[in-house]
């Protein structure tokens, strides 16, 4: 990827590709690990073109949340709460992830860096934002409750607490993210991604015959 100066116009779609290239090098090294000249390394592009849009890898961080915000899919969520079977809803939500790893070759990397927050101890320590915007969301949260409200209405086992269901179903969504993440791009067209009934089954309590 190499980065050239633009016009008016075209600036925020610069601003946005240089944003994606600190977001894979986030993945690659953490966020603590990662560098301005990684970025600048892995966009192409010189120093002064980096602070042309940001004075600091935080912005850069920044920006990756302005992105990410774009995708909230308010359809996705209207069908949630429409639906009120807690393992269709799982159903739900895995089949958008999946669809997002097939036809946006950034979701990916989006996706396994903050879920990675969860297994390195970071899930509520992800950077200072700078734009006054809340912080996300952790994953291992978010699906905690789920979990939590799908035992309590019978949909899913109990046989093992919200926290640890949502770390693994977590888990699983994390390897079929990464595999996005490391493959070179003709390999990802062969790529096959886990069953969602596969994964469902683990979870569901009818699965399971514990009615």
């Amino acid at each position: 990827m190499k980065i050239k100066a633009a016009g008016s116009g075209a600036k925020e779609s610069r601003k946005r590709e240089l944003a994606i290239a600190g977001l894979k090098v986030f993945c690659e090294k953490g966020f603590d690990g990662a560098t301005i000249e990684d970025i600048v390394k892995k966009a192409g592009c010189s120093h002064g073109l980096f602070y042309h849009y940001f004075k600091n890898k935080n912005e850069v961080f920044d920006e990756t949340m302005r992105i990410h915000r774009e995708k909230n899919n308010e359809e996705l969520d209207k069908q949630l709460e429409k639906e009120k079977n807690y393992v269709e809803k799982l159903r739900i939500i895995i089949n958008n992830m999946f669809y997002d790893l097939k036809n946006d070759e950034n979701f990916a990397y989006f996706y396994y860096f903050f879920v990675s927050q969860c297994f390195t101890g970071k899930e509520k320590k992800l950077p200072p934002r700078g734009d006054k915007q809340p912080p996300p969301e952790p994953p291992i949260m978010r699906f905690e409750k789920l979990f939590a409200e799908g035992q309590a209405a019978g949909d899913f086992s109990d046989r093992h607490p919200p926290k640890d269901c949502a770390r693994l179903f977590i888990s699983i969504i994390q390897g079929a993210t990464l595999g996005y993440v490391i493959a070179p791009k003709e390999l990802q067209k062969r790529m096959t991604l886990p069953d969602t009934d596969f994964i469902l089954e683990i979870f569901s309590k009818e699965r399971l015959n514990e009615k």
